[in-house]
């Protein structure tokens, strides 16, 4: 069946030579043309940079759109690497590469993207004229690339020693793969959206009638998120706190242009009201 959009059929070719793979994981539906740009032009850098550190056999990965669904097509590295490529692996396996990466990405790394995060959320659009608006908006699309290369510069850091248990694992059992992907659930809790700042406003909540009693109400989500915000005692700085880490992160997507918390802050509020059930959940 042909997809037909506008009134004028859709044509899908490879968007360049090779194999290609749809990729409904990270990309389950189309996205726009702004973050499709982004990723394409930015994540080969960052997996490029990984892939040469950990000597994969691989030279990067090329992301691109056809209509906002995006293809990925792994490409070789060029055959003068390819001895550079193997030194690499063996020193990054002998080294446990991996786990000096984990220690700059807790120690640095992550501290000073959230600081430059919180940076860019603290600007108010609103208050800026066209000009510093203009300006505001290439810092943030600056930013955005540069974490799209970061983030794949750790790629290795995760799944390097991940696919080495796995391998290892069904090596010295004989079981398949899939039974051993169990034993690592839990063990990113972020990725569940388990916070400190998370633990810290339910255990005020908890202690606060009115604040536990205002969590319950029939009131609008979004007054239930503001009025939190202001009130005395620890709830207030505690969500607070809590409101500007995840507020404006995307719920259920990685396009720029999707839905943030705040803007579905009944997301937000059952989240809470869960937690607050369930009680403190970091590990």
């Amino acid at each position: 069946m042909a997809i037909v959009f506008d009134g004028q059929p859709l044509t899908f070719e490879a968007p360049g030579p090779g194999s290609w793979q749809l990729d409904t994981v990270h990309v389950p539906r189309p996205w726009s043309r702004f973050q499709c740009e982004v990723h394409s032009a930015n994540l080969p850098i960052g997996f490029r940079s990984c892939a040469r550190r950990y000597g994969w056999l691989m030279d990067t990965l090329r992301f691109e759109s056809v209509h906002g669904f995006i293809y990925a097509s792994p490409a070789p590295p060029p055959a003068d690497e390819m001895p550079a490529r193997f030194a690499a692996a063996a020193q990054a396996i002998e080294t446990r590469l991996w786990r000096q990466d984990l220690a700059r990405w807790l120690d640095e790394v992550k501290p000073a993207t959230i600081r430059a995060q919180m940076a860019l959320q603290a600007v108010d659009p609103a208050a800026l004229d066209d000009e510093a608006l203009a300006a505001h908006l290439d810092r943030c699309r600056a930013n955005l690339e540069r974490m799209v290369q970061q983030h794949h510069n750790f790629n290795a850091a995760a799944l390097h020693p991940v696919g080495d248990l796995m391998a290892h694992l069904a090596m010295w059992t004989g079981e398949p793969v899939g039974r051993f992907l169990a034993l690592l659930r839990g063990h990113a809790p972020e990725s569940a959206g388990i916070y400190t700042e998370l633990d810290t406003l339910v255990a005020a909540l908890r202690a606060d009638t009115a604040a536990a009693t205002l969590l319950r109400s029939n009131a609008d989500p979004a007054e239930i998120v503001t009025r939190m915000r202001t009130m005395p005692g620890a709830v207030g700085p505690a969500a607070t706190a809590y409101f500007d880490l995840v507020g404006y992160r995307l719920l259920d997507s990685l396009d720029t242009g999707d839905a943030y918390g705040l803007e579905l802050p009944e997301v937000l509020v059952n989240t809470i009201r869960l937690a607050v059930d369930r009680g403190a959940a970091t590990p």
